[in-house]
């Protein structure tokens, strides 16, 4: 099995993180990140060369939001998985961690905060000069308002998601809403793995989830061959 693992448009080898260049700010967005990964399957000629369904996408974290809508728009794609991310909109995650008292969420920052920068993306989503928590309002605006479900709707490919309980960047309800969702819809092929007491990265005080997800997946892959289109 090949593992390709696409980068994001203006990260160069050696990259820390500390700074990011005009490059990679102009292409943070939600949508650019989908269309490259698109032209990436479409182009590479190991992947251009597969049929129908003979793919998989992954997605962790914020690639928990590419992945569904890649799977959405590309034929090849035929099995999702995804960890740390749910089937709520990013901005209602924030609120909810901060009516729970969660930190950075609810202190240093707030409800109110939050509800006055959305109100401030939304009326220049596309500003690349205007920041906050580190990213501009151009990749806000694309990730803040997007719902997920919306896309995991109009699948019928075998999904697996997993988040941790106490993830502290994607709040459960998340998860729990797209566990709620495919509950009432049984003709879906889905399933939702909820870690006790695990993080973000799915890691319990005691177990060290990813690994163990991770190594699931080709197993499952296997199993959840879906028919051809």
């Amino acid at each position: 099995m090949d593992v390709h693992f696409l980068e994001k448009t203006g990260i160069q080898p050696g990259d820390s993180g500390e700074t990011c260049s005009d490059t990679y700010n102009q292409a943070d967005y939600l949508e650019r990140r989908v269309s490259d990964n698109l032209a990436f399957i479409d182009n590479l000629p190991p992947l251009k060369a597969l049929g129908a369904r003979s793919v998989a996408v992954v997605g962790f974290s914020e690639g928990g939001m590419v992945a569904p809508l890649v799977a959405l728009r590309s034929p090849k794609i035929g099995w999702l998985a995804t960890g740390g991310s749910g089937g709520l909109p990013q901005s209602e995650g924030f609120l909810i961690f901060a009516d729970r008292g969660v930190a950075p969420y609810a202190n240093p920052l707030s409800r109110a905060l939050f509800l006055k920068t959305f109100a401030a993306i939304k009326a220049d989503p596309d500003s690349l000069e205007k920041e906050f928590m580190g990213h501009a309002y151009r990749y806000w605006s694309s990730h803040l308002f997007y719902d997920p479900l919306l896309t995991y709707r109009q699948l019928d490919i075998p999904i697996i998601a997993a988040m941790g309980e106490k993830d502290e960047s994607e709040a459960i309800e998340s998860g729990r809403a797209l566990r709620d969702y495919f509950a009432q819809h049984p003709g879906k092929d889905f399933t939702f793995i909820e870690y006790p007491n695990a993080s973000h990265a799915l890691q319990a005080p005691d177990q060290p989830h990813l690994q163990d997800y991770v190594a699931s997946l080709a197993d499952w892959f296997k199993r959840q061959r879906p028919a051809p289109r």
